[in-house]
């Protein structure tokens, strides 16, 4: 396993590299430890989530440094890998700053790091390799620098090379471990925290590692650790912040704070900056990307003169959910199942559906699945039989006119009219290219087309459309909001006559309700009386409270939330990008969903998902 863990670190140095190249931070010398034949350019999201873990790691030691001032200054990277840390802080340490910086790793990637810096003359020449340096193939010792081999697991031989290395254990010393002990089984990386702890008096352990297992997401970060052979040993033990603060002020350390990636970055960084990085590529994978800085936590434990060097002052958002949020326990509240279908149904994520009659529901566009299992945009119509559950699939006559009009498109909307058609409005098939400007009326039977040759709002996606009225004659469609392709976040409001066939903006409606858990990518319905309105799913930056079903009662204004139900590790299910309906005011049916999660694969919810919550309703 430990040469799985060792892999790891190439992974991540490609991608670190793929990310600097794409000017999401500034790093001159990743380059030396990736050589062409290795190098592929990463996806953006994998670029996001390398920018933040770099971005945050950077604030903490440019923070402590100016903390610690002119007093020796010591940094352990624990598990270093790849790192240029301190190359980069060399380079722009101002002169009242004395750094010591140690590295420490498995021999193996000691030996190849030592030979990737002996090779290069841009680290060599910041060594001063000509000079004072003693280099052998298993570490180097230069003045302020020190690269040694050693098993974390195995304290005393921690304890004996950094000895050799000169270590002064009363120095201010900052302990850095960022995605590292939590590759070793918890026992060892347990007592090599409290190790640390009983060695500095005046000290700060800084970590950077996976938390929540336990929902959609989770399970798929899980899975993927451990199918590449190098599993988190310590996640399932320490899964949440209020753990991984026990973990350290059980084990020596006095104070303790622990926050997601999320949070860090809004502590840590400009305002703006991050809406700016995330500008530099064509974009859109922000559930993942929200989803992936709320699975990653910074942990920062201090003790001695360091207890009180790190300023927590975090302003929380005021969330009244104590009374709302039910979690869901030995109550069973909430309950799923996958129902077996008959037939194919692709999966597939930010797609659109409607009703096409009482028992059809049509699924169109997405991404996912197609008949070649390839990983694509899709263009096939699949039908459901929701009494029977058998599907079937409608390819068109013939393809829809040239222009900007796509069925192959994501996060559009699906209005069902009569007759078995539907009208689709907006969407995107790529982060820069807007579709469906102008409506399009899907006729499901006939299978052909028709695209409305309307002057309406501006190219969109990720918005909402509402069918008010049951007579074709009364029959309008609200769009709300959505999203550009430059990022814009839309905030109008616009009515369409399916009869007259003109589309014209109205006033925003400002609506007072009741507290709820924020949430986006969600989907929503109101029962057949207007009594009730039911928020399905979705994503937040709330790492402890990502949505789960939000039942409001519209003539009393009273919310609840209820979180989702225990996951099945073998099928997990991701509660976004998915389509629901509402059968007879008692179940939701929940058609596709799941994620580009990171660089932890693609991930699609299984079959159709069948969640009952007809007493939620009382």
């Amino acid at each position: 396993m430990d040469k799985n863990v060792q892999g790891t670190n190439d992974y991540s140095t490609v991608s670190k590299y793929s990310m600097v190249k794409q000017g999401y931070f500034n790093d001159e010398f990743i380059s030396e430890f990736v050589s062409n034949s290795k190098y592929s350019r990463r996806a953006p999201i994998i670029h996001m989530g390398y920018y933040a873990r770099a971005e945050i790691i950077e604030a903490i030691l440019t923070q402590f440094m100016r903390h610690v001032g002119n007093s020796h200054i010591q940094i352990i990277s624990c598990g270093a890998g790849y790192d240029t840390t301190y190359f980069r802080l060399k380079k722009n340490l101002q002169e009242e700053f004395s750094l010591t910086y140690y590295e420490v790793d498995f021999v193996e990637v000691i030996s190849r790091k030592t030979e990737c810096i002996r090779r290069s003359k841009i680290l060599s020449s910041i060594l001063g390799l000509s000079n004072d340096v003693n280099s052998c193939t298993t570490g180097i010792h230069s003045q302020g620098y020190h690269l040694v081999g050693g098993d974390l697991r195995c304290q005393n031989d921690i304890e004996s090379v950094l000895s050799s290395a000169g270590i002064s254990w009363a120095a201010p010393t900052l302990l850095l471990a960022e995605c590292s002990i939590t590759y070793m089984d918890e026992s060892s990386s347990t007592k090599f925290i409290e190790w640390a702890s009983t060695k500095f008096p005046h000290a700060t352990f800084v970590t950077f590692e996976q938390i929540c297992p336990d929902d959609g997401f989770g399970h798929v970060m899980k899975h993927h650790f451990e199918s590449l052979g190098s599993p988190l040993l310590s996640l399932d033990k320490y899964p949440d912040f209020d753990l991984q603060i026990r973990r350290y002020k059980e084990h020596g350390w006095s104070a303790c704070a622990s926050m997601s990636a999320y949070e860090a970055l809004k502590l840590l960084t400009e305002e703006g900056k991050v809406n700016n990085v995330v500008r530099l590529e064509p974009f859109d994978e922000f559930e993942s990307w929200h989803l992936m800085c709320c699975h990653y936590t910074l942990t920062i434990a201090s003790k001695g003169v360091l207890e009180n060097w790190f300023s927590d002052d975090r302003k929380k958002e005021s969330i009244n959910m104590s009374q709302n949020l039910l979690r869901y326990s030995e109550d069973n509240d909430l309950h799923w199942s996958v129902l077996p279908v008959q037939g194919q149904i692709p999966e597939r994520f930010g797609h659109a559906s409607g009703r096409l009659d009482e028992h059809r529901i049509a699924l169109v566009g997405g991404f996912g699945k197609s008949y070649s299992q390839e990983h694509s945009r899709l263009s096939e119509i699949s039908i459901v039989n929701t009494t029977d559950f058998t599907v079937q699939h409608v390819t068109l006559h013939s393809p829809l006119p040239k222009g900007d009009s796509s069925l192959a498109a994501m996060h559009s909307t699906c209005i069902p009219l009569h007759n078995g058609r539907l009208l689709i409005i907006g969407g995107r098939t790529s982060p820069t290219r807007p579709v469906n400007t102008k409506p399009v009326i899907l006729s499901v039977w006939n299978k052909d087309v028709e695209v409305l040759d309307l002057i309406g709002p501006c190219p969109r996606w990720r918005h909402t459309a509402t069918l008010i009225g049951s007579e074709s004659t009364t029959q309008l469609i609200l769009l709300f909001g959505g999203r550009t392709s430059n990022l814009i976040v839309l905030n109008d409001l616009w009515q369409l006559s399916i009869q007259q066939r003109i589309f014209s903006q109205i006033s925003n409606v400002h609506v007072k309700g009741p507290q709820m858990l924020p949430r986006y990518s969600h989907t929503s319905a109101v029962t057949s009386d207007n009594k009730f309105l039911i928020l399905l799913g979705g994503v937040n930056t709330h790492t402890t409270h990502q949505p789960g079903v939000c039942v409001i009662n519209l003539l009393e204004r009273k919310c609840y939330e209820y979180a989702l139900p225990n996951q099945d590790p073998d099928r997990p299910i991701m509660l976004h990008n998915h389509t629901s309906e509402l059968i007879e005011d008692s179940r939701f049916l929940v058609f596709g969903g799941g994620d580009n999660c990171f660089s932890f694969g693609t991930s699609f919810n299984p079959g159709i998902i069948n969640m009952e919550i007809c007493h939620l309703l009382h």
